[in-house]
């Protein structure tokens, strides 16, 4: 699966999901009329955030209400498989496209950065994993832009504090090429997160392997929590994990396809809730790896 893949699938589930009025997202945007967030929900005891990745099984999940049904059905299924974390799907950045002819009015400034917040009305959905013993992750997709970092910051380092998750976990993609200044702003994005959230831990899920991509990976390295190596379509081997290990990351956590037993190592991640779904004996992989 390349990029532009999997950003088809994201916003294909950011349109199905619409956007809820009273959504605990929508009203950190702003939204006039919207009440506030204390109150909405009740979201359970948080389960403390350890240090680095919470041990043990994880799925990734793009869609809550399509992909997991209710927040009781969330629950009682990873449960029931083992499951210890899950990453949901919060927010994603991405740079819009100026409107035609419009150079001369953009006075050399870049293009407005546009963002998608996903999965509104998670609240339940956290208080219901939080109930169950399994530690809820917020997941985001940031844009390597100062302004962006700022509002990605804001909005996923407050929710995280508000809605009870775990931790945090960022995918950053193309826009986090080598770049004036790229490095300081990884830096910044992780540890003003990590301030934003009240000290929860962050990791970092990109390119499998970091030879092939330019990012700041020292940064991201020696400031996350962990890094995840993910490849869309691929299974994630030894030789990730030791390039990880090698850009100063502390703790790897393999991502691997639905239908993959887990590999040696102390947490995994599975790609993820609906593909686990659509195809047959997934979810029996998952149950009987041990991890």
């Amino acid at each position: 699966m390349t990029d532009r893949h999997h950003h088809a699938k994201i916003a294909e589930d950011r349109y199905h999901a619409g956007m809820a009025v009273n959504s605990p997202l929508r009203r950190m945007f702003g939204v006039p009329g919207m009440t506030a967030i204390h109150g909405a929900v009740s979201v359970g005891a948080p389960v403390a955030p350890p240090p680095g990745p919470p041990p043990g099984k994880g799925i990734l999940i793009r869609s809550l209400e399509r992909h997991a049904g209710s927040p009781q059905q969330l629950a009682q299924q990873a449960q029931a498989a083992g499951v210890r974390w899950v990453p949901i799907l919060t927010l994603w950045q991405y740079d819009q496209a100026p409107p035609p002819n419009a150079g001369a009015q953009m006075n050399g400034q870049p293009p407005q950065f546009a963002q998608k917040p996903m999965n509104q009305d998670l609240m339940p959905y956290v208080a219901a994993l939080n109930q169950a013993g399994i530690q809820p992750w917020l997941w985001g997709h940031p844009l390597a832009r100062p302004d962006a970092v700022t509002v990605f910051v804001d909005v996923v380092g407050s929710l995280a504090m508000q809605c009870g998750a775990a931790g945090i976990l960022v995918e950053p993609r193309q826009s986090w090429a080598m770049q004036p200044g790229i490095d300081t702003m990884a830096a910044n994005l992780v540890a003003q997160l990590r301030q934003k959230s009240g000290g929860r831990p962050v990791g970092v899920m990109s390119y499998a392997n970091p030879a092939q991509h330019p990012l700041p990976w020292g940064v991201f390295g020696q400031t996350a929590d962990f890094g995840a190596p993910w490849e869309p379509g691929a299974d994630v081997g030894a030789e990730s994990a030791q390039a990880y290990a090698q850009q100063g990351f502390r703790t790897v956590v393999p991502v691997v396809g639905a239908g993959t037993p887990a590999p040696a190592a102390p947490s995994v991640l599975w790609w993820d809730w609906h593909e686990l779904g659509q195809k047959d004996g997934a979810w029996d992989a998952v149950r009987s790896s041990q991890v």
